[in-house]
């Protein structure tokens, strides 16, 4: 059972989680602070592995930084700031900024007719026999964005 910053009890319901790797980083015994570095897989609370890491050390204890450094492929060491775009322009923006075209990028791609891509930006569900997953969908060479078949049924997901 946690507490809402209102003081309000909340019920955090147990769920399977991987810890892959706990690395300690740091004990600052002035500050009371134990710095961590954890790769986990999704869906792992954080502030719940803080709190259960201070009742096995027989005291309390509370997550007052999280600092996300990977997530999937996407690693803090590619990211760009608001500052940099600011100062290096519209083309720098352009190299840096990853588009849901080249996030899918080695994804299949689906080639749509004008009818049907009408059909699909309007949320109809369209029948094929490809495999489920996530598809680039185009018409006449112009992307129109992701595709998700499920069940055969391929319908829009994020438009571009």
């Amino acid at each position: 059972m946690n507490m809402h910053e209102n003081g309000e009890s909340i019920e955090i319901k147990p769920r399977k989680i991987t810890i892959y790797n706990i690395e300690l980083i740091k004990i600052d015994k002035e500050q009371k602070e134990i710095y961590f570095k954890v790769s986990c897989s999704k869906g792992t609370y954080i502030r719940s592995l803080c709190e259960d890491i201070a009742e096995k050390l027989g005291t309390i204890g509370y997550m007052k930084d999280l600092n996300r450094i990977k997530v999937g492929r996407f690693d803090i060491n590619q990211a760009i700031t608001i500052e940099q775009i600011e100062k290096n322009g519209i083309e720098f923006a352009k190299k840096n900024i990853i588009t849901m075209k080249r996030l899918f990028e080695n994804n299949e791609k689906i080639e749509l007719d004008n009818e049907t891509k009408g059909k699909f930006l309007n949320g109809v569900k369209i029948y094929t026999k490809k495999e489920d997953g996530v598809y680039n969908i185009y018409n006449k060479e112009t992307y129109i964005g992701i595709g998700t078949i499920n069940e055969n049924m391929l319908k829009r997901d994020i438009i571009n």
